[in-house]
């Protein structure tokens, strides 16, 4: 369907440890400027903490 939202596709496992359980949460990140910016979405490992980020959070976190 033209116009259409993308549906995001969850991962089923996390590339760094293999762990299955990774879910979709909110977080905060520090940049290297130091600016603090609070509701990313990620996906997250709940095994070892890794954070997968799409699109338009890797927009949000661009530098202003």
């Amino acid at each position: 369907m033209i116009g259409a939202p993308e549906r995001r596709r969850q991962l089923r496992h996390c590339v760094r440890c293999g762990g299955d359980r990774v879910v979709l949460r909110r977080v905060s990140v520090r940049l290297t400027n130091g600016r603090l910016v609070n509701g990313v979405e990620a996906e997250v490992c709940l095994d070892c903490g890794e954070r997968y980020y799409d699109l338009p959070a890797m927009n949000k976190l661009q530098p202003t």
